[in-house]
């Protein structure tokens, strides 16, 4: 009889967990996003979760375009910088499916953003289906 209250009980506390877990990396994203809302305002162009891929670590982020910057930060640990568009030589979109990054081929279903910038240590950016034609639009239009 203990065997089937541990059996439930052992389960049911791991997902309780990682609920809470994902509950607390979910506002601390909010938090985050509202952080540069108050410090960029109106010039956002465009402000999205993403997770950013650094060398061995794969983080959850925010990801915003601010007039002539990109800016992006993790939500976990202390990754963030920006980006001057006048620096960035080209960029991609790519499928996670068909990527050459391995460390981005976690995500699925999403779309990878590489910039090729005059800094070579970028990390890269998994942003959703959803906002990968807003980020294609935004970035083409920002660039030229």
């Amino acid at each position: 009889m203990n065997w089937l209250i541990y059996a439930v009980a052992l389960p049911s506390g791991l997902l309780l967990f990682f609920y809470l877990l994902f509950k607390a990396f979910s506002a601390k994203g909010i938090k985050v996003a509202e952080e540069l809302r108050q410090r960029y305002g109106h010039s956002i162009k465009l402000l999205t979760g993403c997770g950013i891929v650094s060398g061995m670590n794969r983080t959850p982020g925010v990801l915003a375009l601010v007039n002539d910057t990109i800016i992006y930060r993790s939500t976990i640990i202390a990754a963030r910088g920006e980006i001057p568009l006048q620096t960035v030589r080209r960029y991609t979109l790519e499928s996670t499916a068909e990527t050459r990054h391995k460390r981005a081929r976690k995500y699925r279903g999403a779309y990878v953003l590489c910039i090729t910038s005059a800094r070579p240590d970028l990390p890269l950016f998994v942003v959703s289906a959803e906002d990968k034609e807003t980020w294609e639009e935004e970035l083409r239009a920002a660039l030229t």
